[in-house]
């Protein structure tokens, strides 16, 4: 393998109204399965897994959460799941 520039990159899910439950068990049983192989397959040798469960005010600022971004419609949203 080569080495070289490290990249960081974060990859946020959104999920439908299900449980805390429910979105985890996707992301450890279907998810991971499919993304470890890929991922080990383009170098990628370490993830974290953060859970977002605090909200974000619409009039919040960038710098109030990492995870916060600005939709299109210009409100903020929030991830329910974010691996960096």
């Amino acid at each position: 393998m080569k080495t070289g520039l490290t990249i960081e990159y974060s990859v946020g899910h959104f999920c439908k109204r299900v449980s805390a439950e429910a979105l985890m068990g996707w992301f450890h049983n279907v998810h991971l399965p499919a993304g470890v192989p890929l991922m080990k397959k383009q170098g990628i040798v370490k993830y974290a897994v953060l859970s977002v469960t605090c909200e974000i005010p619409r009039s919040a600022p960038p710098s109030s959460s990492r995870w916060a971004r600005r939709s299109p419609g210009g409100m903020w949203r929030k991830y329910d799941l974010v691996l960096e």
